[in-house]
């Protein structure tokens, strides 16, 4: 099985008994933040987020963050982190109670320094998040206990760098498109379509954050049709085009 998460910037799991703040800034990775031990309080995006034991926050490229003083004893683990090549996550970005026993007890028999410059440190670190995060996949999945929903939810993600159908996805899982059509949108409340757009989307978005493609080629890339498609879907769903993202200085 492949990691999700390829690079790990930050990693604390930490015990303090005052909070340190965080100042407004709009980040360029993945930030995985969960409370074991009391509350923080966060602003993402401008919404006021309370987590609290077992919540946390999961923040894509390109959010804003801020992080409010605390002035009460806290336990936290926070990762920051990118993704392999091909790899998108949409998860929540609010997510009450998702830390389940099985990843508290990961975590809390875990180190809690900082990672260490040297590579066992990293590597050891990269592999606990990769848990976590695999983790939450399963729990993200078991909305659906349909074994060919999870097989087409499978299937889909690890080719959102190919152009596929609805007539690829319900050949993969032997079944009509019609059919697969209907079954898959009563079961996870979005289309075929819809979900692959959406993920192909937040994968486009860690791309331009990254800097290393030129747009036409992260539209390319993903199986667009044309670069003007791209560009309306993009501005649909994120508010902004692709050309304004690249330019506002994301950090």
């Amino acid at each position: 099985m492949e990691q999700i998460a390829a690079t790990l910037l930050h990693y604390c799991n930490i015990a303090v008994t005052e909070c340190q703040p965080i100042p407004p800034r709009r980040i360029g990775y993945y930030d995985f933040t969960f409370v074991l031990e009391g509350e923080l309080i966060y602003h993402v995006n401008g919404e006021r987020i309370h987590l609290q034991k077992n919540d946390a926050v999961f923040l894509p490229p390109g959010t804003m963050r801020k992080r409010e003083a605390g002035a009460a004893p806290v336990r936290y683990v926070s990762f920051n982190f990118l993704l392999r090549d091909g790899q998108a996550l949409s998860f929540p970005i609010y997510q009450k109670g998702c830390i389940t026993s099985e990843m508290a007890v990961a975590v809390l028999n875990f180190p809690t320094e900082h990672v260490v410059p040297n590579t066992q440190s990293r590597a050891k670190c990269l592999c606990l998040l990769n848990y976590l995060l695999y983790c939450m996949l399963d729990t993200e999945q078991s909305m659906t206990q349909n074994e060919h929903v999870i097989k087409m939810l499978c299937y889909m993600d690890s080719c959102l760098g190919k152009k596929i159908s609805l007539r690829d996805v319900s050949a993969h899982v032997g079944l009509s498109r019609e059919y697969a059509a209907s079954l898959f949108k009563r079961e996870t409340g979005k289309t075929v379509t819809d979900y692959m757009l959406e993920q192909k989307l937040l994968l486009a978005k860690g791309m331009i954050l990254g800097g290393e493609l030129s747009l036409t080629a992260v539209a390319e890339k993903l199986g667009f049709e044309n670069y003007n498609y791209f560009s309306r879907s993009f501005r649909r769903y994120f508010g902004i085009t692709p050309i304004q993202m690249k330019q506002s200085g994301f950090r």
